[in-house]
C-alpha cells in the first residue's frame, strides 16, 4: 500500500512553519516575560505557543488545498490521529490564558491548571467547529 500524497504547498508550509514557530517562541517569550517577570514561566508558555504555530501553519495550508486528489495532513499516517487545527488553536489560546492568569499575580501552578483546562476545553470545541484538513 502506498503512502498518501501530500500537496507540495503543505510540504512548503511545513518547512516555513519551523522558522515561523521559532520566531513566535521568541516573541511570545519576550511578551510573557515582560508581562509576568518570571522567565521560567515565560519559557513554558512560549513553548506552548510555538508548538501551536508549528501545527497551525501546515493545517491552514492543507485546508486551502483545493485539489481533490491531494490528501490532507490527516490522511498521512505519520501525522497522528487528532485534529491539527483544533490543537493548534487550543495551544495558542491556552498559552495566552496562562500568561494572562499569571499576569494577574496568581501562582504559576494556578496559571498552568487554568491554561491546561482551557487547552482541553478549546480542543474539544474547535475539533467540532474547524474542518478537517
Amino acid at each position: 500500500m502506498s503512502e498518501p500524497q501530500i500537496h507540495e504547498s503543505v510540504i512548503k508550509a511545513d518547512r516555513w512553519a519551523k522558522i515561523i514557530a521559532l520566531v513566535a517562541a521568541i516573541a511570545f517569550f519576550l511578551f510573557a516575560d515582560a508581562l509576568t517577570e518570571e522567565s521560567l514561566f515565560a519559557m513554558v508558555t512560549a513553548a506552548f505557543a510555538a508548538i501551536g504555530v508549528r501545527f497551525l501553519i501546515p493545517y491552514y495550508a492543507s485546508a486551502r488545498v483545493e485539489d481533490p486528489d491531494a490528501g490532507g495532513i490527516h490522511d498521512h499516517p505519520a501525522t497522528g490521529d487528532y485534529h491539527h487545527g483544533a490543537i493548534a488553536v487550543a495551544l495558542l489560546l491556552g498559552a495566552t490564558v496562562m500568561t494572562g492568569v499569571k499576569a494577574l499575580d496568581f501562582h504559576s501552578w494556578i496559571a498552568f491548571i487554568v491554561g491546561g483546562l482551557c487547552i482541553a476545553g478549546a480542543y474539544l470545541v474547535f475539533r467540532e467547529k474547524l474542518p478537517m484538513a
